[in-house]
């Protein structure tokens, strides 16, 4: 930690700031943060986007003399309801609920002061009130976060742009395209539906292309970008996770990156570099594990194509929604606006395998395929009935440390991977995270750390995007040295080395298992996944059809057979209050009248 910010964090924590919120008010203000926050600490939730802590930065600001029913605290109040929405994947929140939400986080009945909390918030610009695209929604207006209405705004206006400029590709559309030379160099035969989907990122600007897993968009890729690099056409590939981007790379073996490197993000300004004023140069851009993608990381592509440019998104929209605010995969192709190429063919099956059929089939609603042969008969799905809360765990903790490695020969640290629903429970993810590391990795000195101890040779994860250090939520690493006075460890992620003092080690969690969410972009060859109803709240199709798609060579399901029958059946999408696909009709609505 840099002098300045020790001293600042000190600062703060003398004014009776706790830790998190000390150094989240250094991040937001840097070496103002003490004016800042004594003046009004209520606008800390404006200027840090992330999580707080409402309840602490509240007493704190009271205990500073700040009136309960004061406009400073109003607003805090509506603010912070907004930014919880937005973390929960809304891009906006109706007027009527969001008045209700803020009047339950300050404590006051009063919905005509909670109303002037929100007056005053958009008076000065921070959030935009407008009414409902919708016709149908009868919730009131729709109140966004500046930032988030102007980067939903963004999007509809830039694929608009996009999808009605002129392609430089100086190809006629529908000529005629040499796949028997494409299946030759790559080694594959194409699909009916893998052909129209090269064709269609020729003619058209924007393609979208979803599928589950083994349904061949991989081989797409590899054909599409084979075919423009041929034409001697500039290719970008990006990806929102650094996992993924690898993966991407490797398919293609060409370049890809994360789209914040593709886009030169600056941790300082906390911006982007690349933006409409420095474009991408750029003829095809193709965007892998497109359904991770937020609303915001959305727009600030967009905005640095040019109009000239081929947009190709490529992802699952059947699984998890992106973890920050909006479902753009899903709103781009319900607007029916651009073309989309649904692949449901399995092409990516062994012999005996299941996983790719049996993820099809969850998707479905069905129930998955238990039997095809055993072991000995290549088969890669398997669902281990166990009644008891115990009884899962000791057979998930069986399967990671025992079975699977001698039997199938996959290293528990670095090729098997358990995903659990939740946090919380017997078998969430903390108490199977305590329970595999003293198995797994029974060291006693190491660095403590919200209830759990960092050891050399533990299995973590990096949890937040840390651009300064070169590392992204979701990279799994090992720790390979730790110092606990003053406090030092060091992770090998592979590709890189990263060392955590004190003040970034909130950044780190141990990663023996982890949520299903956090395994998005990503794949391993084997996943152990714990199925029990104390689940309940998170036993959904989408949560199993995910976390059954990120195994690559083996999957292992543990628990009840009402456990996974729940979570089958239960195909409910928590509603995101998004307007971007009626945002999107406007645009385009829009460009026929001009034209």
């Amino acid at each position: 930690m840099s002098t300045p910010k020790r001293n600042v964090v000190a600062e703060l924590k003398r004014l009776g700031l706790s830790d998190d919120l000390a150094f989240a008010a250094y991040t937001a203000f840097g070496r103002k943060a003490v004016h800042e926050i004594t003046r009004n600490p209520y606008s800390l939730i404006a200027k840090y986007e992330e999580d707080i802590d409402w309840k602490t930065l509240d007493r704190f600001a009271v205990k500073r003399g700040l009136e309960s029913t004061g406009i400073e605290r109003l607003t805090g109040g509506v603010l912070y309801a907004l930014r919880r929405a937005a973390a929960s994947g809304h891009v906006y929140r109706p007027r009527i609920p969001l008045l209700a939400e803020s009047a339950q986080i300050l404590g006051i009945e009063d919905l005509i002061l909670v109303q002037s909390g929100l007056e005053s918030l958009r008076e000065s610009g921070l959030v935009v009130q407008e009414q409902p695209l919708d016709p149908q929604e009868g919730k009131g207006d729709w109140v966004y976060l500046i930032n988030l209405h102007t980067a939903e705004s963004g999007i509809a206006h830039y694929m608009g742009l996009l999808a009605h400029s002129p392609s430089n590709t100086h190809r006629r559309k529908n000529q005629e395209i040499n796949f028997e030379e494409i299946e030759q160099s790559l080694g594959v035969r194409l699909a009916e539906a893998q052909r129209e989907a090269i064709r269609l990122s020729m003619d058209d600007k924007i393609l979208v292309i979803t599928g589950g897993p083994g349904t061949g968009k991989t081989t797409i890729l590899k054909a599409t970008v084979a075919l423009w690099a041929k034409m001697g056409k500039r290719i970008k590939l990006a990806a929102p996770t650094g996992r993924a981007a690898k993966r991407l790379s490797e398919s293609t073996a060409r370049d890809a990156s994360t789209i914040h490197r593709l886009l030169e993000y600056n941790p300082e300004q906390r911006n982007f570099n690349r933006n409409g004023y420095r474009p991408l140069k750029v003829d095809l851009m193709v965007v892998d594990e497109a359904s991770m993608i937020d609303t915001t990381l959305m727009a600030a592509l967009l905005e640095t194509l040019p109009p000239s440019a081929h947009l190709l998104l490529v992802g699952d929209v059947d699984q998890l929604p992106s973890v920050g605010p909006g479902f753009v995969l899903r709103d781009i192709i319900r607007s029916g606006l651009v073309s989309v190429i649904t692949l449901s063919e399995i092409f990516r099956q062994r012999p005996g395998s299941l996983i790719s059929d049996n993820a099809a089939r969850i998707n479905r609603g069905e129930s998955p395929v238990l039997d095809s042969g055993g072991v000995e008969e290549g088969q890669d799905f398997f669902f281990i009935r166990k009644p008891t809360l115990q009884s899962t765990l000791e057979t998930v903790v069986e399967m990671v440390t025992r079975r699977i490695p001698e039997q199938f020969g996959f290293t528990p640290m670095e090729e098997i991977q358990v995903l659990a629903p939740m946090i919380k429970g017997d078998v969430g993810v903390e108490n199977l995270n305590m329970v595999l590391q003293r198995e797994l990795n029974p060291q006693k000195e190491g660095v403590e750390q919200f209830g759990y101890r960092i050891c050399t040779g533990d299995k973590v994860m990096q949890i937040r995007n840390d651009y300064d250090k070169d590392v992204f939520n979701g990279d799994i690493g090992i720790v390979t040295h730790v110092k606990s006075d003053p406090v030092l460890v060091k992770v090998d992620f592979g590709d890189k080395r990263i060392a955590y003092d004190r003040g970034d080690l909130s950044d780190l969690t141990l990663a023996y298992a982890i949520t299903i969410h956090k395994s998005q972009g990503s794949e391993y060859p084997a996943v152990v996944i714990p199925l029990v109803t104390k689940h309940f709240p998170l036993l959904q199709r989408n949560v199993l059809y995910t976390a059954v798609s990120r195994g690559r060579n083996l999957v292992v399901l543990v628990g009840t057979t009402r456990a996974m029958e729940i979570a089958i059946a239960n195909n409910k999408i928590r509603t995101r209050y998004t307007g971007l696909t009626q945002r999107l009709i406007r645009v385009w609505e829009k460009r026929r009248r001009e034209n």
